[in-house]
């Protein structure tokens, strides 16, 4: 049963102070403001029904956590709305490396104007003439006129000419004489096809369709013209249209022209009836309709353009990954085909990076669709994939020790001091001041000490207690009082083999860090994860405005295709690392660098160079909370992850030959290399923000 306000009497209400003051019944509720304090007892349980009942997420409900703290739980923990809600979710949490594209594809709606041009097919000129002017002249045009127009000028002309000599084939070799013309300066005329009588269509053409989907059964016949066209011109037709695809294509601005060319192939080349093709400078009428239209030849924002889920920049990548798995293994069966030792480790070092990126952008979509325990064990397991099987394969080489050290220190230098610098001066020439969230920063900070500690326990213990002998050059002998002058000494290593202090002390005391280093890693999901989460998710610093503007999109990739690139890319990587690491000496050798420049600067930098990427973007939208992240989330799995992993596998295959494994006794630089990296960006990260 139910009352109005007007049915509700007057009351009084008595305040701290004795007074009391009438209030009409007929006054709605939210006319009057009546504040008096309430009791510590009330005010807990209206905090707690402000923000839910904790325990449904099988949290403790403690009455200390205040407002902000709960909200932050209870907006971490409640089921997310949507793919790339769980994705912006998952970039914030401790464990899973932050990862910027989105994992889910944006209705075109949301998009601005500029971007919709980016993915236009070239049959649309819905434009005002003031614009399609202004596109006409570009300077785009004049610049294709010099990669791609001039030649398939000449192509088409030439192929044009010999049909025409033919007799038989004159009306296709007037075809091609007039696409050459087109071909050479396209911008602003169109190819038009007519329309069969009775025929009502769009004024647009979609492919060699018509309006009802079905494709249409006219056609030029078989005639002799029709098979000279199709033997002799088709081939070398398509070939041109094809190359010029493939350079437009990769030089990434040109994809307006490689449009183009893919049109010229499906709708012209492959056409039944190209003889009902023409080129027309003027607009076509209502009894044609449009093949190909093209008014600017590059446009400055491609480098956003995707295809496949994939930025076009990384996809193009693709090729060295083909190239470098051809010249590996081809050269067994044919020997002429090996290229030189320098141009092959170029090319799979350049194969490592669109590689990277695959495996990340197939574990950031197959995490953002599974829960976050198991987002947190895909990371673990995948996030440093690529390290690792380089790495392995070059212990398995049994002679590149301190290139692998050397590897790992040059990573945990540029996690922690060049990304985040160039994620600073990225963010700053934008923004004068970046934020981030200082409670997350300071518990990774933390656990990046304590896991460095850990990890560089074992070289502490040995460069005090260890073999070390003193080498010197340039010495002078004094035989009156047996003393030597040299002219440089320094301290050198000993055979760790033949060391008691190292096989008795310091080697089980390297398998005992291994062994807990691991465990340390867990520990920490289970503190930022689960029990103190409230301390590093603050929704102040999550992207929840892109996933609201993604709306319910579904994945780019399904969960199969994200396991299927995950695998594949593995079982690439593996083969490439092999002969990457065979061609790594010889290169160095001809370039004169040491092993420890290469592995501090090239082995350590390139296979993270998606994570330099994504870290610079972030910057970029001002959330530098993010790039940070990378940083910690990076350094922490090559401390807690990959170095034991190293460990373990080289006491499988070298357990009695540390010159041919992977140690922890690093060299006393390196260790106060990393020391001093964690010191600098735990105090960077002190205030939360950086100018």
């Amino acid at each position: 049963m139910s009352r109005s306000v007007s049915d509700v009497p007057e009351i009084e209400i008595e305040d701290d102070l004795s007074r009391v003051t009438s209030v009409p019944g007929n006054v709605a509720a939210d006319s009057f403001q009546y504040e008096r304090p309430l009791d510590t007892e009330h005010e807990n349980i209206r905090r707690t029904q402000s923000v839910g009942d904790m325990s449904e997420y099988g949290l403790d409900t403690p009455f200390d956590l205040s407002d902000s703290e709960r909200l932050r739980i209870h907006s971490r923990y409640r089921a997310p709305r949507s793919v790339e809600e769980k994705h912006q979710q998952m970039n914030a949490l401790f464990g899973i490396r932050p990862f910027k594209p989105s994992v889910t594809n944006k209705p075109m709606e949301e998009h601005s104007s500029t971007f919709k041009q980016l993915y236009q097919e070239p049959i649309d000129f819905s434009m005002d003439t003031p614009e399609v002017e202004k596109r006409k002249c570009n300077i785009s045009n004049y610049v294709w006129v010099i990669i791609g127009g001039w030649w398939l000028f000449l192509i088409y002309g030439t192929v044009g000419l010999i049909l025409t000599l033919t007799y038989f084939g004159r009306k296709h070799g007037a075809l091609c004489l007039s696409l050459a013309i087109y071909y050479f300066y396209p911008f602003g005329k169109f190819i038009v096809r007519e329309r069969s009588s009775g025929e009502i269509a769009p004024l647009i053409a979609h492919g060699n369709l018509s309006v009802n989907g079905k494709r249409k059964s006219n056609s030029d016949g078989c005639g002799l013209g029709f098979i000279l066209w199709a033997i002799f011109a088709w081939t070398i037709l398509f070939l041109a249209n094809f190359i010029a695809f493939v350079i437009c294509w990769m030089l990434v601005f040109f994809v307006p022209m490689s449009k183009a060319m893919r049109v010229g192939i499906l709708d012209i080349l492959l056409s039944s009836s190209p003889l009902k093709i023409r080129v027309t400078n003027g607009y076509p009428s209502t009894k044609e309709e449009v093949v190909l239209c093209v008014f600017q030849a590059a446009n400055r924002f491609y480098y956003k353009y995707s295809a496949f889920g994939v930025n076009i920049v990384l996809l193009n990548l693709f090729p060295f990954v083909v190239l470098a798995l051809v010249f590996a293994y081809l050269p067994y069966l044919i020997p002429a085909l090996k290229l030189p030792d320098t141009l092959m480790f170029v090319i799979c070092l350049a194969s490592v990076i669109p590689l990277a990126y695959y495996i990340g952008l197939a574990l950031s979509s197959l995490s953002a669709q599974t829960s976050f325990a198991l987002g947190a064990v895909f990371n673990a397991t995948f996030g440093s994939l690529i390290e690792l099987i380089l790495y392995a394969s070059a212990i398995l080489n049994g002679s590149l020790n301190n290139l692998v050290q050397s590897s790992v220190t040059g990573t945990l230098l540029g996690m922690m001091l060049l990304l985040p610098g160039l994620a600073m001066l990225a963010g700053g020439i934008k923004y004068k001041e970046v934020r981030f969230n200082p409670a997350s920063a300071g518990v990774s900070g933390v656990l990046l000490l304590l896991s460095v500690v850990g990890a560089f326990t074992p070289t502490v213990y040995y460069s005090i207690f260890g073999n070390f002998i003193l080498d010197c050059s340039g010495c002078d002998i004094f035989p009156n009082n047996g003393t030597y002058t040299c002219g440089q000494c320094s301290w050198t290593e000993g055979d760790l083999d033949n060391d008691p202090i190292y096989n008795d002390y310091a080697k089980p005391l390297m398998y005992v860090c291994a062994g807990i280093l691991p465990i340390s890693y867990v520990v920490g999901l289970l503190f930022t994860l689960k029990t103190h989460a409230y301390i590093v998710d603050d929704p102040e610093y999550i992207d929840m405005d892109a996933a609201a503007a993604h709306g319910p999109s579904g994945p780019k990739w399904s969960k199969l295709k994200c396991v299927i690139v995950l695998v594949t890319c593995t079982i690439m990587f593996a083969l490439i690392s092999e002969e990457m690491v065979d061609t790594l000496t010889p290169t160095l050798d001809s370039l004169g660098i040491s092993e420890t420049f290469a592995g501090l600067t090239i082995i350590a930098l390139i296979p993270n160079t998606a994570e330099f990427v994504n870290a610079i973007q972030f910057a970029l939208h001002n959330n530098f909370s993010m790039s940070l992240e990378i940083a910690n989330s990076a350094s922490v799995q090559v401390s807690l992850i990959q170095m034991p992993a190293l460990v373990f596998f080289s006491a499988l295959v070298a357990p009695h030959d540390a010159a041919a494994s992977f140690t922890l006794i690093f060299p006393t630089l390196d260790l106060f290399a990393v020391v001093f990296s964690v010191i600098i960006m735990n105090y960077v990260s002190i205030d939360g923000r950086a100018n």
